[in-house]
């Protein structure tokens, strides 16, 4: 199938996670963005208020949903939901997805971390004017409206793909200490 970012399509029946749903797995999708969450996380497994996205704030989902916020769910909140839903379902027969969305512009890691990776400073514009001065295409997120200067965006992106390195650390030793490691396909 194909799928857009922001139109919801049904999964096929022949996907991974529904054959699996079919022979008794319990599913499960933790997103790192909110648009995926609503048009994907469903699909996978059921919606689950502990794990949601949706634990988001009024405002948050206000602002998301009217104009000028993605939600995004940091990855290391992502990995410790998964954790817990791990716990909170016993058994072999378990398909869990996670999604990181930390390495997608504007690129966002914890602040000590992008503090190690990036220098201070904010643009005069918005990533979409600096983008467009370069003339560079780029999808029109809103997050472009955001005054981060391009020119850090390498070193943002380091700092996020570290921080998700790490947030798979975590993943993995949580695994092992609940003795799932051998029996995992990652």
């Amino acid at each position: 199938g194909i799928y857009s970012n922001f139109e919801r399509c049904e999964l096929p029946g022949h996907s991974l996670s529904r054959r699996l749903v079919e022979r008794g797995f319990r599913a499960q999708a933790l997103m790192g963005v909110n648009f995926l969450a609503s048009i994907l996380g469903d699909q996978i497994g059921p919606v689950d208020e502990r794990y949601s996205h949706s634990k988001q704030g009024l405002v948050e989902r206000l602002l998301s949903r009217f104009g000028s916020r993605t939600l995004r769910r940091p990855f290391d909140d992502t990995v410790s939901c998964a954790l817990r839903w791990l716990d909170s379902e016993p058994g072999p027969d378990r398909f869990l997805m996670l999604h990181a969305f930390d390495a997608h512009m504007v690129y966002e890691a914890p602040p000590a971390l992008l503090g190690e990776h990036v220098k201070d400073g904010r643009a005069r514009t918005s990533c979409q004017a600096q983008l467009e001065e370069l003339g560079w295409s780029y999808a029109p997120f809103r997050e472009l409206k955001r005054r981060v200067p391009v020119e850090h965006f390498p070193a943002r992106y380091r700092a996020a793909i570290q921080h998700i390195d790490s947030c798979l650390g975590t993943l993995v030793k949580g695994l092992r200490e609940r003795g799932l490691w051998e029996d995992t396909m990652l």
